[in-house]
């Protein structure tokens, strides 16, 4: 699961197309957490420049 610690790496791996990082991202995105839901608008704020 990705969590505060390996943000960045996955960020990293979702550029680079790996599939089970982008699974854990739909996970985590799709989380009622709230800490998850803060940790998935990090993510999705980072990568959003990257998408077409």
């Amino acid at each position: 699961m990705i969590n505060e610690a390996t943000l960045a790496e996955s960020i990293r791996r979702l550029r680079q197309g790996e599939r089970a990082t982008l699974a854990q991202a739909m996970t985590l995105v799709e989380s009622r957490h709230p800490r998850h839901q803060a940790l998935s608008t990090q993510l999705l704020d980072a990568i959003m420049p990257y998408c077409g």
